[in-house]
């Protein structure tokens, strides 16, 4: 008699254990790929703006001038008028040093209690500048395509050193980087027949002075060049385009 055959039995699926499904955690130190590094949002030190650099097409923007004549203000009247809306066809992108700019303008802003907006003095320490960071877009631009500018906010100490002695203006390194260099004038000290031609003969002096250590001709400096632009105007007026202006006829 023989035997019905039988179907042959298949051996069981393999159970994946659940252990081996939960993706097991790195050990506590480890760096991982999806750590984003985010700025400190400080001002940027020279070296760090160097370093800034190297990832990025970078224009150097340095602002000169004595104390009190406005370098700070203008640039934070500026980063405002970014804050309410496009500039021009420029449009605001965000900086990698918003901390510093928040800083910048807080004397100026109702927060600080002051019945007079002011800015604070950039300290005077070394010959070492500080920069703050800003990125713009233009409506002629693609969307995706920035500049990223680095301003200098350096004491204007610094520059009447620089301004009386040829080794303290040789310790100005970073001007060989710059891009722009913007001479500022205290339009309050313009103002004053007393005082108009030594504010003139002082920024003479220094565009001299750095014209023989850093280009090989130096910089020619008349009066028509004269642009005005001191602290007070930029705080009474509130935007840049109102504080730069030439001598009227009659006062010059």
């Amino acid at each position: 008699m023989s035997s019905v055959p039988q179907k042959p039995t298949s051996s069981p699926e393999p159970v994946a254990s659940a252990a081996a499904e939960v993706p097991s955690s790195p050990p506590v130190g480890a760096v991982t790929s999806d750590v984003i590094d985010l700025p400190s949002g400080k001002e940027l030190s020279e070296l760090a703006a160097v370093s800034f650099a190297t990832s990025r097409s970078i224009r150097w923007i340095v602002g000169a001038g004595s104390v009190d004549s406005g370098k700070t203000t203008l640039l934070t009247s500026l980063y405002e008028l970014f804050q309410l809306a496009p500039v021009g066809i420029y449009r605001f992108a965000g900086p990698n040093t918003l901390p510093a700019w928040e800083q910048r303008c807080h004397l100026s802003r109702v927060a600080s209690e002051n019945i007079v907006p002011d800015t604070q003095r950039t300290p005077y320490k070394d010959p070492t500048p500080t920069y703050v960071h800003l990125k713009i877009g233009a409506d002629n631009t693609p969307p995706q395509r920035f500049d990223d500018i680095l301003f200098t906010d350096v004491s204007g100490e610094m520059f009447e050193h620089a301004r009386n002695s040829t080794d303290e203006c040789k310790e100005l390194t970073f001007l060989r980087r710059a891009e722009q260099f913007l001479v500022f004038l205290d339009s309050e000290k313009a103002i004053r027949p007393t005082s108009r031609w030594a504010m003139i003969g002082e920024a003479k002096s220094l565009l001299q002075a750095l014209g023989q250590v850093y280009v090989e001709r130096a910089f020619r400096f008349t009066q028509s060049d004269v642009q005005l632009g001191g602290k007070r105007d930029c705080m009474r007026q509130g935007s840049p385009e109102k504080t730069d202006g030439r001598l009227p006829p009659s006062k010059r």
